[in-house]
């Protein structure tokens, strides 16, 4: 029987186990790689550690490039690649390049097993989306990074011009608590709390012109399945994975106050609009399937 194991760093449980009985093999979760494995698969370059790789010469290792050049830089370089057979991963940038680069989207999320955003299916239409507070909300933990392509700072700088000069609202929501005006603690229920309100600040980790091409993650489907219109920043070429109709294209606006101006005068047939799109778009997308 053979033995894959996905190793990811941050596991909260030890250990998860699943028989997959008609490859004869079985899937091995864990925080760190065990010696036994025919093939390992790691989950962004953190979870590797050469130490323990190089007791155990003879695997298949398997890089799976998650997190963004500002979470992890070292899983951008050349000489970090060279400790794996194959190399999935959402930058187009990369898979441009050919072996061993082989696209994998960002969407499936979660241990041991992921989201069903990214899947085609069924959706239920708010028919009480007019109730809906005319307001922004974010969700997002308080985080820095060093890399000058970060977002999180913008996501602060946001927060505060619309408590200073917004007519429109924003409310924070996540952990680490940010330090903004707005903050209102950890979202309990994130789809829920997307619901209460028509948009959604939607700023990816990263928005590099070059290493964020692909990047599109849980973040702007979070969104759309609660059917709220994300505002969004990130992927460089984000029109090229999700219709441009679906979503407020925050770099179509040359100041906030600009953007501001545009949600506070929006019309409920414009808003509509969105969410039509936003149903047409789950109803037929599938992220493995490109």
């Amino acid at each position: 029987m053979k033995k894959l194991n996905i190793v990811y760093a941050y596991m909260r449980n030890p250990r998860y186990e699943v028989n997959l009985p008609m490859h004869d093999a079985v899937a091995v979760w864990t925080s760190v790689e065990e010696p036994d494995a025919d093939v390992i698969v790691y989950y962004s370059g953190y979870s590797y550690d050469a130490k323990r790789a190089a007791a155990n010469p003879d695997v298949y290792r398997v890089l799976y490039i998650y997190e963004p050049l500002v979470v992890y830089p070292k899983q951008f370089m050349r000489s970090f690649w060279k400790s794996f057979d194959v190399v999935l991963t959402w930058c187009e940038t990369l898979v441009e390049q050919g072996p061993p680069f082989v696209r994998f989207p960002s969407l499936y999320y979660g241990f041991p097993f992921g989201a069903a955003h990214g899947v085609a299916g069924d959706v239920e239409f708010p028919e009480g989306w007019s109730s809906r507070r005319k307001a922004l909300c974010q969700v997002a933990g308080n985080k820095y990074s060093l890399v000058p392509s970060e977002l999180y700072s913008k996501r602060r700088e946001i927060a505060r011009w619309f408590s200073r000069n917004g007519r429109m609202d924003l409310d924070t929501f996540g952990v680490p608590a940010m330090p903004v005006p707005g903050y209102r603690g950890k979202a309990k229920d994130k789809l829920e709390t997307f619901s209460r309100y028509r948009f959604a600040l939607c700023l990816e980790n990263d928005n590099h012109p070059l290493w964020s091409r692909g990047y599109v993650t849980e973040k702007i489907f979070d969104c759309f399945h609660a059917f709220t219109v994300p505002i969004y920043l990130g992927a460089a070429d984000v029109e090229k994975h999700i219709p441009s109709g679906c979503y407020i294209d925050f770099r179509d606006f040359s100041s906030l106050e600009e953007l501001d101006g545009f949600l506070a005068e929006m019309t409920d047939e414009t808003y509509l609009g969105y969410l039509r799109a936003i149903e047409e778009f789950l109803q037929s997308y599938n992220a493995l399937g490109k």
